[in-house]
């Protein structure tokens, strides 16, 4: 997260609006949130999926982006 924030941050055309590091925080807050015109969601997450949160973020945003650094090799 800390390396997508950085790069971000060199971006003048993005704002960053909020960051969660916990997914019942980000979903709590989304039914109270404006519309944002981009999301970063990670995949792997404790307690739920970014697959079950991005269905609830998903109504706010247009673009919805999954970052992850899971690898998963057979």
């Amino acid at each position: 997260m800390a390396a997508l924030l950085k790069y971000i941050d060199l971006l003048p055309i993005l704002n960053i609006s909020a960051v969660y590091t916990d997914p019942l925080q980000a979903l709590a807050s989304a039914p109270s949130a404006k519309a944002i015109d981009l999301v970063f969601m990670d995949v792997d997450m404790p307690f739920m999926s970014g697959f079950e949160l991005a269905t609830v973020w998903r109504a706010k945003t247009d673009k919805l982006i999954f970052t992850t650094a899971v690898r998963s090799w057979s």
